[in-house]
């Protein structure tokens, strides 16, 4: 990532921060949900700070703009659970079977939600961590797995 790519997902991050400080929730959900997508996506792709902790807030923002998207798109709530899912598998921080057992069941939900006609990239790219992270995976019968 460039120097300017990065200096400039900083400055997003401050950003949305400062307006997640003055939105409400209750008055403006849509707008409240939507920073904490962004954010989301900030902290997933940054390079600068601690990648445990970046992979944390990720989730936690991403799960922040779970009950809009439930609410108002099946398409976006679809690609909210395999973002989660996908970032599960990265986690550091807690018990790695735990992240991967949380990243199986976010990405089986998302298959219920996506589908070829909906989201073919994310329905892939979600079948694809799925089978990833039931390999990774040493609870249970390891031929089930």
């Amino acid at each position: 990532m460039s120097l300017f790519l990065t200096e400039n997902n900083e400055k997003n991050i401050i950003q949305i921060e400062t307006t997640l400080d003055s939105i409400s929730k209750t008055t403006h959900f849509r707008e409240w949900s939507q920073a904490h997508f962004n954010l989301a996506h900030a902290y997933s792709s940054r390079q600068q700070g601690n990648y445990a902790n970046n992979i944390d807030k990720a989730i936690f923002h991403f799960e922040q703009s779970l009950e809009f998207a439930q609410k108002n798109s099946s398409i976006l709530w679809g690609g909210i659970l395999f973002n989660i899912g996908y970032l599960y598998t990265k986690r550091i921080n807690g018990d790695r079977e735990d992240n991967i057992i949380k990243a199986i069941n976010h990405c089986e939900t998302a298959l219920e939600i996506l589908t070829p006609e909906n989201r073919p990239f994310d329905l892939s790219a979600t079948h694809n961590v799925l089978g990833l992270s039931y390999r990774k995976l040493y609870k249970g019968d390891r031929a089930k797995n």
